[in-house]
This record gives structure tokens, sequence and C-alpha cells, in this order.
């Protein structure tokens, strides 16, 4: 119960509660380096997680997923 909770409010805090998620979104904003107002087109984005952190940084967003499941989810849990 206690792992589940932690996992929770970790996921709140950095959107992700795997080591190997956070050093590839390290990656991609170091590589990318998005600036306020960029405009991104983040291809197979899944449930769009890395797009709304990015998004975050003040720039224009668009994801686009095969998995319409994973589309669906993300609309549900904002």
């Amino acid at each position: 119960m206690l792992k589940r909770y932690l996992n929770h409010i970790i996921f709140k805090l950095i959107g992700t509660t795997t080591f190997t998620r956070l050093m590839e979104w390290r990656f991609v904003f170091k590589l990318l380096n998005p600036q306020k107002g960029d405009k991104i087109c983040d291809i197979a984005c899944g449930g769009g997680t890395l797009s709304l952190k990015i998004a975050e940084k003040g720039c224009e967003v668009h994801g686009i997923d095969i998995s319409e499941f994973m589309i669906k989810k993300q609309k549900i849990s904002q």
C-alpha cells in the first residue's frame, strides 16, 4: 500500500516512476531544448505524458499515436 502511494506521488511530481524513462526525458529535453512558443509534433506519443511535460515549457505540442486506447486514456486522466 505504501509503495503504491509513493509511486503515485512520484508520478504526480515528475510524470513517471521509472528511472529509465526519466533519463530518456532528460535526453529529449537536452536534445530539443524546447523554448516557449516552439511548435513540436510528438509522433508515437503514447499517452502523451512527455508531450504534456514539453507543453509545460510553453510549447505548442501535437501528439500522434496509432493506439486510440492510449489517446483516450490520457484524455480521461487529465
